[in-house]
């Protein structure tokens, strides 16, 4: 057997309790130390939008690249003015007095349509049509009066008109909007450009009665039918949640000649409407 002697038996046991007291005198870890330790989370990543998400946000478009809607326009003016007229011709002597009333008309009906040239620049096109009437009444007085009879011995006549017909106006216009086509919420714009008038479905009588005669019918000189103008606007664009556009706009029109013009009944050359179109 192998003996170890009393000396080495004391050294080993003293060996064995320093590193127990060691070991019971180490520190536990902190709850600091613990979390310092413990290895972070990984961090979710946040997902890059995807590319049906960029083209549907591209797609919206808040002033789209073709677009009708139907319109009413109201009338600030008269078309034609409430005038009278007196008017003398020395051959053959004839002394004539004329007083017109218009019948008030003053809304429109009709449509727009616009054309987008860039996102900010747009063409449109419209139609509308309003109704026009009028009355006139004229006495006229032909031949020469003697001074030497107490009666006239002028022939006097009354003549009577009634006059309908209705206007066809047709505006081309270039329009400038404040805001990109991409961007949301309403926008203002300005526009300009020419117009063109028809006058059609003319319907007209003039009665004259002749002293105590009975009245004859003849036909009135018809108007120009075909006048040209220049037009300048400004209005805004408003959309709601459900798509429909709502364009309140106004309009002054410088005419360039008269559609009537005959005695007192003259077409006022200036115009000014108010114009309000619904779309989608």
């Amino acid at each position: 057997m192998l003996k170890i002697s009393k000396r080495s038996a004391i050294l080993m046991a003293m060996f064995c309790l320093g590193v127990t007291g060691l070991q019971a005198q180490a520190p536990a870890p902190t709850p600091a130390q613990t979390q310092a330790q413990a290895p972070a989370p990984a961090s979710t990543p946040v997902p890059a939008p995807s590319a049906n998400t960029q083209s549907m946000e591209k797609r919206i478009k808040y002033v789209r690249r073709f677009s009708l809607g139907a319109g009413l326009s109201v009338m600030v003016l008269d078309t034609l003015n409430n005038g009278t007229l007196s008017r003398s011709v020395t051959s053959p002597p004839t002394v004539g007095n004329y007083a017109t009333t218009v019948q008030r008309q003053r809304v429109g009906y009709g449509g727009i349509g616009q054309v987008l040239i860039t996102n900010r620049f747009a063409a449109t096109i419209g139609f509308f049509f309003r109704r026009v009437a009028y009355n006139r009444q004229g006495e006229v007085f032909s031949g020469v009066d003697s001074p030497l009879t107490a009666a006239d011995e002028r022939r006097f006549a009354t003549v009577f008109e009634d006059t309908r017909a209705r206007f066809y106006d047709i505006p081309v216009t270039v329009r400038f909007f404040g805001k990109d086509r991409e961007k949301a919420g309403g926008r203002w714009f300005v526009e300009g450009g020419g117009v063109m008038r028809k006058v059609s479905n003319i319907k007209s009588s003039v009665v004259t009665v002749l002293g105590a005669t009975e009245p004859t019918c003849c036909h009135p000189t018809l108007p120009n039918q075909n006048v040209r103008g220049l037009v300048a606007g400004f209005g805004g664009q408003l959309i709601d949640p459900f798509g429909i556009r709502v364009t309140p706009s106004v309009r002054f029109t410088r005419w360039l000649g008269e559609s009537f013009n005959s005695f007192s009944t003259v077409s006022k050359r200036n115009q000014i409407e108010a114009i309000i179109t619904i779309g989608f």
